[in-house]
């Protein structure tokens, strides 16, 4: 049996793949295992295809992978796009009922996600936590990791939302125990130490505190926002100044000034940020 298995979580944006991942890599990297996580979505709010992908793995494992063992679908969409990238001996798991699907596949895992969110919480916002459970039983981990992941991810939420979705968690791995028969990965799970989990942004955003940054200009734009977000934070314990700027050609401005008067700085943005960013990266290469 293997020991790395990666898993895609698919449907709409606004049907929470995020919340699932998040779930997910907690509970993977809580159980001892090693992950490495990404997402591919759309720039909308609603509708269209967005996953989140985990890569799991008994050993330190440090970039993705395009293959996908398990699939999981929220919605019908889902199973059409990634049915081709699913192995033969994968699985995909779906709501027949929900989705109206009719067609046979060796690989396919039918489970009753949204009627167990109905019944769990009354709401088919739910079935995020349905389909963590069905992963926690596919993969044998033992339900009390979940049961903390939950606490985790929901404490602010009031507690019956809490209870709920540990109840359609609960649903959820208790029918992927009791139907799901293969067995994809020999893990053994222990507790995770002193083991850190972290996306790209973060490491970003401590990096350069580690490395001397004392002054951040930027404007907020996805998905750099969260770097200056994560700098913000720690900037009083670090003696960092930090300017939300006017936009991205103020911000890039102000790093090189900041430059000038022998401070570390640093700006984030995304493409098109960069794009206004054209001039003043030119003044910083001609300045030297």
């Amino acid at each position: 049996m293997s020991r790395e298995v990666s898993v895609r979580i698919s449907g709409e944006a606004g049907q929470g793949m995020q919340t699932i991942g998040m779930a997910l890599c907690r509970l993977f990297k809580n159980s001892g295992l090693n992950i490495f996580a990404h997402q591919d979505y759309m720039s909308r709010i609603r509708g269209g295809n967005n996953f989140f992908q985990i890569r799991v793995c008994a050993d330190a494992v440090f970039v993705p992978r395009e293959r996908a063992d398990i699939l999981v679908a929220l919605d019908k969409e889902s199973v059409k796009l990634h049915l081709d990238s699913i192995p033969e001996k994968g699985v995909i798991v779906l709501d027949k009922k929900k989705f109206s699907f009719t067609d046979k596949d060796d690989r396919f895992f039918d489970v009753p996600m949204y009627d167990m969110a109905q019944k769990a919480g009354g709401s088919s916002i739910y079935v995020n936590s349905v389909a963590c459970g069905v992963i926690c039983g596919i993969f044998n981990v033992h339900f009390s990791f979940m049961e903390e992941v939950l606490k985790q991810s929901f404490s602010k939420k009031d507690q019956q939302v809490v209870l709920k979705n540990m109840e359609a968690a609960k649903l959820g791995y208790e029918y992927s125990k009791n139907n799901f028969r293969r067995e994809l990965c020999s893990f053994e799970f222990s507790k995770a130490g002193n083991r850190l989990l972290m996306n790209g942004n973060e490491a970003i955003g401590l990096g350069a505190i580690k490395a001397g940054c004392k002054f951040y200009a930027a404007y907020p734009m996805t998905p750099a926002t969260s770097i200056m977000n994560l700098v913000a934070h720690y900037a009083e314990d670090f003696n960092i100044i930090l300017e939300q700027a006017e936009d991205e050609i103020a911000a890039i401005n102000m790093i090189i000034g900041a430059s000038f008067a022998g401070a570390r700085a640093m700006t984030a943005t995304s493409g098109g940020g960069f794009a206004l960013m054209g001039e003043g990266l030119s003044l910083a290469a001609m300045t030297e």
